[in-house]
């Protein structure tokens, strides 16, 4: 069906058969491995108890969820090596005593380009079209005007 010889399609196949042989030959080792290891498994905990337990309980006998660490523990580092370039905004209140009863962290780092450059940049724009304001007096009649205006220099620029 291809229009080349069959001899020259087998010598083809036969080039991209070797390869495919292999990857299919570890695949099925790999799958052999794992259900041997899931097998073996099976069997050392075939007479045990298992059991559920904490994995790590950051240290604390009872940990509750006000002991769980929190995006501003985690990003700390990070933001303290940029503090210079994010402007981070850090207040602590660090553990004292050998038993604290209360510690917090907490870290805000505002959006640099909205409060330095956006809201300062539309605050101007703003202040600009506020003088333009005395072209919107709520006269539907002036408006028609300004439409039927803005048509006529469309116009002349168009034929100009």
């Amino acid at each position: 069906m291809s229009g080349f010889p069959a001899n020259v399609v087998h010598e083809n196949l036969a080039v991209a058969a070797g390869p495919l042989r292999l990857v299919a030959t570890i695949g099925a080792a790999l799958l052999g491995l794992v259900g041997f290891l899931a097998l073996l498994r099976r069997t050392l905990l075939a007479n045990r108890k298992v059991e559920e337990s904490v994995t790590w309980s950051c240290g604390y006998a009872q940990p509750t969820a006000r002991m769980q660490y929190t995006a501003s523990s985690f990003a700390q580092p990070l933001t303290d090596l940029f503090k210079p370039l994010l402007g981070t905004r850090k207040n602590v209140s660090a553990p004292r005593g050998h038993f604290p009863s209360n510690a917090a962290l907490k870290t805000e780092t505002p959006d640099i380009f909205s409060e330095k450059i956006y809201e300062p940049e539309f605050m101007r724009i703003g202040t600009g079209l506020s003088r333009l304001r005395w072209l919107q007096q709520g006269s539907v009649q002036l408006y028609v005007l300004y439409i039927a205006l803005t048509l006529l220099a469309l116009l002349i620029w168009k034929l100009w």
